[in-house]
């Protein structure tokens, strides 16, 4: 599929997002890409997960910090999702909903159900989400978490096997805990310090294991 020119110029020049394509153009400008994007009711936006991002390089990355922190949050979960018959996967791999057009990549994804639609690169029945807010959220992290808990919340929540969404800050000791309550309503708490559960890996998650290492402020 050969993308329209005005699309095709983007692969050299990451600038003015978002930028509006149809489902189809995303992913073949993902494909071509060297950064990741996401797409969200027809918009594509430069994956928040970037703490930098150089055009004439193609060098992209993530801080010290947001390393440490998905590295501790795999080591939890691996384990955890060996011994229950699931998969842990990083961001390199990306959450489609299945209720309208919504691309995403999570710093971590579990998922315990495979879909009869799920890819290699696409999986669409997680039962637990992390996002971390990188450095370049947090100098605006209204809007970083109005990113984390609205697009991506509603998206997360409209899957039936999602039980746990964590939205984690690397500038504070912070951590968003969304779970779903055995009526299937949506509970919300925000912790600083002490541990929550993610049933489906059947585990307790400690602050303390989550910023293991990590320097804070």
């Amino acid at each position: 599929m050969a993308l329209p020119n005005d699309l095709d110029r983007l692969l050299d020049a990451e600038q003015g997002w978002p930028v509006p394509m149809s489902e189809a153009e995303y992913l073949e400008f993902e494909r071509r890409s060297r950064w990741k994007h996401e797409y969200v009711d027809g918009l594509v936006w430069l994956w928040s997960g970037y703490d930098f991002l150089d055009s004439a390089t193609g060098l992209a990355g993530a801080s010290e910090e947001h390393n440490l922190i998905q590295g501790n949050l795999y080591a939890w979960a691996r384990p955890l999702a060996r011994a229950a018959g699931c998969r842990v996967f990083f961001s390199e791999m990306r959450f489609r909903t299945r209720l309208g057009a919504r691309y995403f990549y999570p710093d971590l994804m579990a998922v315990c159900d495979s879909a009869p639609d799920d890819t290699r690169y696409d999986k669409t029945r997680p039962c637990f989400i992390v996002e971390v807010l990188s450095p370049g959220q947090d100098l605006d992290e209204f809007r970083a978490e109005r990113i984390e808990l609205a697009d991506k919340l509603q998206a997360y929540q409209s899957v039936p096997s999602m039980q746990t969404y964590l939205v984690v800050a690397q500038r504070q000791r912070r951590v968003i805990w969304h779970h779903r309550a055995a009526d299937g309503a949506w509970l919300a708490d925000v912790l600083t310090e002490g541990s929550l559960s993610v049933p489906c890996l059947g585990g307790e998650l400690s602050l303390e294991s989550i910023y293991e290492g990590v320097s804070i402020g």
